[in-house]
């Protein structure tokens, strides 16, 4: 054993029980962090975006192509509907107001 080891033991005693409760929630918030979505690039988010919807056998709402994007740990540059919305006004991507769906549906043209 070394002096560092001794002085790492002798800190972890000196935290006492809230120290030592807050290096655990610090331990499992960077395990979630390491878990959540990565935000992509705009180039990047725009051929994930068109690769979800060419799969879709129909148009898709916002909130399944934000589910599908979380399947793949990633998100968008802006939260999802502002860049739909943003691809929709550059003619990437197809979208209007669905009432059956209650809410957004978009598509790419075939």
């Amino acid at each position: 054993m070394n002096e560092e080891d001794d002085d790492e033991r002798n800190h972890h005693r000196s935290l006492g029980l809230i120290g030592k409760i807050v290096i655990l929630w610090l331990d499992q918030q960077s395990e979630r962090d390491f878990m959540s979505a990565r935000r992509l690039g705009g180039r990047e988010a725009t051929e994930i975006i068109l690769g979800i919807l060419r799969k879709a056998k129909a148009p898709l709402t916002t909130r399944e192509i934000e589910e599908e994007t979380q399947k793949l740990l990633v998100s968008c540059p802006d939260n999802t509907p502002v860049f739909l919305n943003r691809l929709r006004i550059q003619g990437v991507v197809e979208g209007r107001l669905s009432r059956e769906k209650r809410g957004w549906i978009w598509w790419v043209k075939k």
